[in-house]
């Protein structure tokens, strides 16, 4: 549980530092367009993210890894083994679930410049 605390905070610093940074940098408009425009701007880096990790759960990855591990293989005398064998045995290996995370992560900053967006 302390894990899922500290990805929160860091999350947090991560967002509000993004946040300052932007309204300082940007003078030209005024202060809730500036807080619209910095939260929609972590939001949408945050969804990257998560949708990054999503492709990389689904297999893109995996098929990009079992190519790496061809060729590695190439010079050996033993045939590597086939692609769903291979996927098989790596399916296989504990896994931590923090996608879900990372898309609430994403939606928060997305609401709140929403609400800013309409003020």
């Amino acid at each position: 549980m302390s894990s899922l605390k500290t990805q929160v905070w860091a999350t947090a610093l991560l967002v509000v530092s993004f946040v300052i940074a932007f309204i300082f940098q940007n003078n030209h408009t005024e202060l809730l367009y500036r807080l619209s425009d910095a939260f929609f701007i972590s939001g949408m880096l945050q969804l990257a993210i998560a949708l990054c990790m999503i492709v990389k759960k689904l297999g893109f990855f995996k098929s990009l890894k079992y190519a790496a591990y061809k060729t590695a293989h190439m010079d050996d005398t033993r045939k590597p083994i086939p692609f769903h064998e291979y996927v098989h045995e790596n399916q296989h290996k504990p896994k931590k679930n923090e996608v879900p995370l990372f898309l609430v992560y994403g939606l928060i900053p997305l609401a709140i410049s929403l609400i800013f967006s309409i003020l």
